[in-house]
């Protein structure tokens, strides 16, 4: 049986893998590096002025003022303040990981057809 912490983590290495990875987008490897970061910023506007990137601000928002309210109920100090924010973080990496591999195979898409 799996468990959902095992799944959770599987799912950040793969957001690592994607968001780092660059065989994940055909082409984009044998891009020049200031194209590659101007697709980067282009796919990561797309995401933030979507539906997906206001839902993720929204949820974020929600969980980091739910994350102050318990830092703040229990008076946590140290490394347990910053465990809900940080959680917060990991939560959203593998979110921003697959939505800039999705934006960047359609903003390439172009360049090489399936």
């Amino acid at each position: 049986m799996v468990h959902a912490a095992n799944i959770y983590w599987l799912r950040v290495c793969r957001a690592c893998h994607d968001f780092m990875g660059h065989g994940n987008v055909p082409g984009y490897a044998a891009l020049p590096w200031h194209t590659r970061c101007y697709l980067n910023i282009r796919a990561l506007e797309c995401f933030l002025v979507s539906m997906e990137g206001l839902r993720l601000a929204l949820y974020l928002t929600v969980w980091l003022l739910a994350a102050q309210i318990l830092i703040w109920s229990k008076d946590l100090d140290g490394p347990a303040a910053a465990a809900p924010g940080l959680s917060a973080a990991m939560w959203v990496w593998p979110w921003i990981a697959s939505a800039r591999r999705r934006r960047l195979t359609a903003l390439l898409h172009h360049r090489w057809p399936d």
